[in-house]
């Protein structure tokens, strides 16, 4: 059986609309990780001031929301085709 090969989004970096520059001090970065007990999403602000907190804008709230919405997304479709595919092995 031939392997096939799945394409994931696992990070978006959300800037304002008028500065678009991934690394902008107003830009942030929402990201799927797994450090072996399961996906999760981690969200950072490239503001640097604080690296432990992350700032939110309240303009860039929206964007934020759907960006984190869609990680959450990405895992649970994961989640499902590992289920599948789990199942689809144990047929075979």
């Amino acid at each position: 059986m031939p392997r096939e090969y799945l394409t994931r989004p696992t990070a978006w970096v959300v800037t304002p609309a008028n500065n678009p520059r991934i690394y902008s001090e107003h830009a942030y970065s929402v990201e799927l990780d797994d450090e072996g007990g399961g996906e999760f999403v981690l969200l950072a602000d490239f503001s640097g001031s604080r690296p432990d907190k992350t700032a939110i804008d309240d303009a860039a709230w929206p964007a934020l929301l759907l960006a984190i919405q869609q990680a959450f997304d990405q895992i649970k479709r994961h989640e499902m085709l590992q289920s599948e595919q789990e199942t689809t092995d144990e047929l075979y």
